[in-house]
Protein backbone atom coordinates (compact mmCIF):
# COMPACT_ATOMS: atom_id res chain seq x y z
CA UNK A 1 0.00 0.00 0.00
CA UNK A 2 1.54 3.25 -1.14
CA UNK A 3 1.30 6.18 1.25
CA UNK A 4 3.50 9.21 0.66
CA UNK A 5 3.91 12.86 1.49
CA UNK A 6 3.81 12.09 5.24
CA UNK A 7 0.54 10.19 4.82
CA UNK A 8 -1.20 12.97 2.91
CA UNK A 9 -1.06 11.17 -0.47
CA UNK A 10 -2.30 7.62 -0.99
CA UNK A 11 -2.46 4.90 -3.57
CA UNK A 12 -0.83 4.10 -6.87
CA UNK A 13 -1.19 7.69 -8.10
CA UNK A 14 -0.40 9.37 -4.77
CA UNK A 15 -3.55 11.46 -4.74
CA UNK A 16 -4.24 13.86 -1.91
CA UNK A 17 -7.64 13.84 -0.26
CA UNK A 18 -8.58 17.30 -1.59
CA UNK A 19 -7.88 16.29 -5.18
CA UNK A 20 -9.84 13.08 -4.71
CA UNK A 21 -12.80 14.94 -3.24
CA UNK A 22 -12.73 17.42 -6.11
CA UNK A 23 -13.13 14.55 -8.56
CA UNK A 24 -15.85 13.01 -6.38
CA UNK A 25 -17.81 16.27 -6.62
CA UNK A 26 -17.32 16.32 -10.38
CA UNK A 27 -18.49 12.70 -10.61
CA UNK A 28 -21.56 13.46 -8.47
CA UNK A 29 -22.53 16.35 -10.72
CA UNK A 30 -22.22 14.01 -13.73
CA UNK A 31 -24.35 11.31 -12.08
CA UNK A 32 -21.37 8.99 -11.61
CA UNK A 33 -20.60 6.94 -8.52
CA UNK A 34 -18.47 8.69 -5.91
CA UNK A 35 -15.88 6.76 -3.95
CA UNK A 36 -14.43 7.52 -0.54
CA UNK A 37 -10.74 8.46 -0.48
CA UNK A 38 -10.27 6.49 2.75
CA UNK A 39 -11.85 3.33 1.35
CA UNK A 40 -10.87 3.42 -2.33
CA UNK A 41 -7.63 5.38 -2.77
CA UNK A 42 -5.75 2.07 -2.63
CA UNK A 43 -8.07 0.38 -5.13
CA UNK A 44 -6.24 0.08 -8.46
CA UNK A 45 -9.28 0.47 -10.73
CA UNK A 46 -11.00 3.27 -8.86
CA UNK A 47 -7.80 5.24 -8.26
CA UNK A 48 -6.96 4.94 -11.97
CA UNK A 49 -10.36 6.43 -12.89
CA UNK A 50 -9.84 9.26 -10.43
CA UNK A 51 -6.28 9.96 -11.58
CA UNK A 52 -7.38 10.11 -15.23
CA UNK A 53 -10.19 12.52 -14.37
CA UNK A 54 -7.81 14.67 -12.31
CA UNK A 55 -5.21 14.79 -15.11
CA UNK A 56 -7.95 15.79 -17.57
CA UNK A 57 -9.04 18.55 -15.19
CA UNK A 58 -5.45 19.79 -14.81
CA UNK A 59 -4.98 19.74 -18.57
CA UNK A 60 -8.15 21.78 -19.15
CA UNK A 61 -7.14 24.39 -16.57
CA UNK A 62 -3.61 24.65 -17.96
CA UNK A 63 -4.98 25.09 -21.47
CA UNK A 64 -6.97 28.10 -20.25
CA UNK A 65 -4.02 29.56 -18.31
CA UNK A 66 -1.46 29.02 -21.09
CA UNK A 67 -3.83 29.79 -23.96
CA UNK A 68 -2.56 26.65 -25.70
CA UNK A 69 -2.59 22.90 -25.24
CA UNK A 70 -0.26 22.03 -22.34
CA UNK A 71 2.79 19.88 -22.90
CA UNK A 72 2.94 16.51 -21.12
CA UNK A 73 5.67 17.69 -18.73
CA UNK A 74 3.53 20.70 -17.75
CA UNK A 75 0.63 18.42 -16.87
CA UNK A 76 2.94 16.22 -14.80
CA UNK A 77 4.49 19.22 -13.04
CA UNK A 78 1.02 20.47 -12.12
CA UNK A 79 0.04 17.04 -10.83
CA UNK A 80 3.26 16.79 -8.84
CA UNK A 81 3.45 20.22 -7.21
CA UNK A 82 -0.23 21.14 -7.50
CA UNK A 83 -1.88 23.25 -10.16
CA UNK A 84 -2.09 26.41 -8.05
CA UNK A 85 1.60 26.13 -7.10
CA UNK A 86 2.61 25.62 -10.74
CA UNK A 87 0.53 28.60 -11.83
CA UNK A 88 1.95 30.67 -8.96
CA UNK A 89 5.46 30.22 -10.42
CA UNK A 90 4.08 31.11 -13.87
CA UNK A 91 4.63 27.55 -15.08
CA UNK A 92 8.37 28.20 -14.94
CA UNK A 93 10.36 24.98 -15.22
CA UNK A 94 13.39 26.49 -13.48
CA UNK A 95 11.35 27.25 -10.35
CA UNK A 96 10.21 23.64 -9.93
CA UNK A 97 11.87 21.41 -7.31
CA UNK A 98 14.91 19.60 -8.74
CA UNK A 99 13.29 16.15 -8.47
CA UNK A 100 10.28 17.43 -10.41
CA UNK A 101 12.57 18.99 -13.04
CA UNK A 102 14.33 15.65 -13.55
CA UNK A 103 11.01 13.83 -14.00
CA UNK A 104 9.75 16.54 -16.39
CA UNK A 105 12.87 16.16 -18.55
CA UNK A 106 12.31 12.40 -18.75
CA UNK A 107 8.66 12.92 -19.69
CA UNK A 108 9.56 15.47 -22.36
CA UNK A 109 12.06 13.04 -23.85
CA UNK A 110 9.67 10.06 -23.71
CA UNK A 111 6.83 12.01 -25.30
CA UNK A 112 9.11 13.76 -27.79
CA UNK A 113 7.67 17.08 -26.70
CA UNK A 114 9.47 20.35 -26.23
CA UNK A 115 12.15 19.98 -23.62
CA UNK A 116 12.14 22.64 -20.93
CA UNK A 117 15.22 24.83 -20.97
CA UNK A 118 17.43 25.20 -17.94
Amino acid sequence: KAIGDSGKARGLFQMHRGSWEQISEQRASNGQTEYSWFEYSMDRDVSTEYAIAYLEWISSRLEIALNRKPLPWEIYASYNVGLSAFLKINCNFEKLPKHTQRACLKIAKLTQSSIPTL
